[in-house]
């Protein structure tokens, strides 16, 4: 597959994410006002990446565009995580644990159930990721090196699926929520948004 992303277009959307602008819930809402149902999406993002506390003077941002499900309008009885889930894992006994969020009245954004603070919540199918340190890029290795050994691991050596250890189940199901505010654009039904 080719490469969604270049060093140019990465800085710009660190530079868009610095303007202090921020897409918000009702930017959403009125983008996915004719969505019944699910769409698929296209979403860049610009995420720091938490270092190692001897490195915690650096700054480096992930910078991410992404093909994501987004959904909206839905039934009150529809739970399209758990949904996957079981289309995924091929078993029925899965059973959703408590979330530290809560969907608000559009769907995929959510809110945090303490801090109030919103995120775009999204079944991500791909995602072209680049790191960047000062305007350059880096490559995993190298970041790798700036990472409690922990998280180097799960940067080198992605796990493919998700095991479930509550209901002893594997999946492939990737849902990730993203704050708003590291939100750069959404492009969903042939418009785009953008800080």
């Amino acid at each position: 597959m080719a490469k969604i992303l270049d060093v140019v277009a990465a800085n710009d959307a660190i530079a868009l994410h610095a303007s202090g602008e921020s897409i918000t819930k009702q930017t959403i809402a009125n983008l996915l006002d004719p969505v019944k149902g699910t769409t698929f999406a296209s979403l860049c993002s610009v995420t720091p990446v938490k270092t190692a506390a001897a490195f915690k003077d650096f700054d480096i941002r992930k910078v991410s565009v992404s093909n994501v499900q987004l959904f909206n309008n839905l039934k009150e009885y529809t739970d399209v995580y758990v949904n996957a889930v079981k289309r995924s894992s091929g078993s029925e006994e899965f059973v959703k644990s408590d979330t530290w969020f809560h969907h608000t009245d559009c769907f995929p954004v959510v809110e945090h159930n303490t801090t109030g603070k919103h995120y775009l919540w999204a079944i991500f199918n791909h995602a072209d990721s680049m790191y960047i340190m000062d305007g350059v890029e880096m490559t995993k290795a190298q970041v790798a090196e700036y990472l409690t050994p922990s998280e180097a691991k799960k940067l080198l050596e992605p796990s493919k699926t998700v095991y479930n250890a509550a209901n002893d189940i594997e999946h492939d199901v990737i849902v990730r929520t993203i704050g708003l505010d590291n939100v750069v654009w959404v492009r969903a039904v042939g418009l785009m948004v953008s800080k």
